[in-house]
């Protein structure tokens, strides 16, 4: 007569819950709930709200694009009715490039994004929602030897799901914030101080979303290979167990690490600041 095995059977529910079979399949569970609910591959771009003032926005950005090309024709060509500079046509050649561009990325856009989606999601499911993986974190997560393991399983198990809710929710709004970006780029076509500072808000924006995007494969990856550290050989030891936990703690660290690199440096504005408080002082 077999002993009521409290360990396996709290596994079970663990696996059941995220969506593992016992032929370590993903069926049903998170996984599959939130492919049904569609925050999964290019199903994740469709909003009905969004789609429905996307034709209003193509006819804005296409009416923006035709003001600055006006507005850079008569402000270079037609400024004081002076001699024309060699400079000048440089600058309309740019405004003109600009406009071309933005309106190949608009057009492309749903496709673009809809591909980066694809790709953020296979990243993520092969290093960090992967059947083996997956298992290793339920039996270890969901153990008898210590209610914490349970207790973080199971937020685990929700935060996974809360990060993809949240994130389908912003790239339904992606394309968009990827129009209006563009328009900004272009307006800052204009050499104008105010057009400048408009530029640069479109450039944080484009790669703010881009950072989105790759937010959950980022924290995948790491995931992943701090998993497979201490699934390295039969059973997780204590030092294989360190340097996983180590590594998964990065996890966290490098999304914060690549969003100040490449998105958004305060080191700058705070010395600026410093500067002039100083200054002030």
């Amino acid at each position: 007569m077999e002993f009521f095995d409290l360990d396996k059977q709290i596994s079970n529910i663990g696996l059941q819950a995220v969506g593992i079979t016992d032929n370590q399949t993903i069926d049903g569970g998170i996984l599959g709930w939130l492919n049904d609910q569609g925050v999964l591959g290019p199903d994740a771009l469709n909003n009905p709200y969004v789609n429905s003032i996307m034709p209003d926005l193509y006819l804005l950005f296409y009416a923006v694009a035709l003001f600055v090309i006006v507005v850079g024709v008569l402000f270079y060509f037609l400024y004081l009715v002076g001699p024309l500079s060699a400079y000048s046509y440089v600058v309309i050649m740019e405004i003109v490039t600009r406009t071309i561009i933005g309106a190949i990325v608009v057009s492309c856009a749903p496709w673009l994004l809809g591909w980066l989606i694809e790709l953020s999601d296979a990243i993520t499911l092969m290093f960090g929602l992967n059947a083996d993986i997956m298992v290793f974190v339920v039996d270890i997560f969901t153990s008898v030897y210590s209610c914490i393991f349970i207790m973080l399983g199971t937020m685990g198990i929700y935060i996974t799901a809360l990060l993809y809710v949240g994130r389908a929710v912003t790239i339904a709004c992606a394309n968009l914030f990827l129009i209006i970006a563009v328009t900004f780029w272009i307006m800052g076509a204009i050499e104008l101080n105010i057009c400048k500072n408009v530029e640069s808000f479109g450039i944080l924006l484009i790669r703010l979303l881009l950072w989105a995007l790759f937010l959950t494969p980022m924290m995948a990856i790491v995931y992943g290979v701090g998993m497979g550290i201490m699934m390295s050989e039969a059973g997780p030891g204590p030092v294989r167990m360190f340097i996983g936990i180590a590594v998964l703690y990065c996890a966290f660290l490098v999304p914060a690490i690549c969003f100040f690199k490449f998105v958004y440096n305060p080191v700058t504005p705070i010395v600026k600041g410093v500067y002039m408080a100083g200054r002030l002082l």
